[in-house]
This record gives C-alpha cells, structure tokens and sequence, in this order.
C-alpha cells in the first residue's frame, strides 16, 4: 500500500515539475536577433564592450551572471557597420530596440 502512494507522489511531482519547466521555457524563450546601430562611430570605442554592457541592460540579471550575459552576445559587427547578435526574447528585443544609439531590432532569419 505504501509502495502505491510513493508511486503516486512521484508521478505528481513530476508532472507539476513538468508544467513548471514548459511554462518557463515558454516565458524565456530566447530567439537571435540582430541589433542595428547604424554607421560605425569615428572614434576607436571597443564595440564589443558596448554591446555587451547594453545587453547586460537589457537582460534580467537575477537570472544570469556575467559569463552567460557573454554567451548570449553571438557577435559583434564593427567592421562595416555597429551592430551585434544577441539572444533575447521579445520582451529584451523590445526593450533594446527603445535604447538610444539603436536604429533597428529584428529576428535573425537563417538563409537556406
């Protein structure tokens, strides 16, 4: 009988872990977007720096630290223009997009 209800415990368990695992992903489901800056600016400011001080803005820290705020910068453009790709959700993407020295935010499409 015991056996039955520990059974029964762990199947409830899991299924509410379950839930609360695919509700969060849902919520933080993160897309690369490609952050447009316009021209590169004239003086010899490491954009690299600057994207990622601006994505650590941008994203919520209480859930990440500094190491992944890194992972989440893909690249930085410095050669033509200023810009860089990010993963972000939308809520990011809309915030990064309503910050100064930022032109455009859209979703990076993959080219087949």
């Amino acid at each position: 009988m015991s056996l039955q209800w520990l059974l029964l415990l762990c199947l409830i368990c899991s299924t509410l872990l379950l839930v609360d695992v695919t509700h969060s992903g849902a919520q933080d489901a993160r897309k690369a977007y490609i952050v447009y800056m316009g021209d590169k600016p004239k003086n010899e400011v490491p954009l690299s720096h600057l994207h990622l001080n601006m994505l650590q803005d941008v994203v919520d820290s209480s859930n990440i630290d500094d190491i992944e705020h890194e992972a989440l910068l893909l690249h930085s453009y410095k050669r033509s223009f200023n810009g860089f790709a990010a993963m972000l959700t939308e809520q990011e993407a809309q915030k990064m997009a309503g910050m100064d020295g930022v032109v455009s935010v859209f979703p990076s499409k993959q080219i087949e």
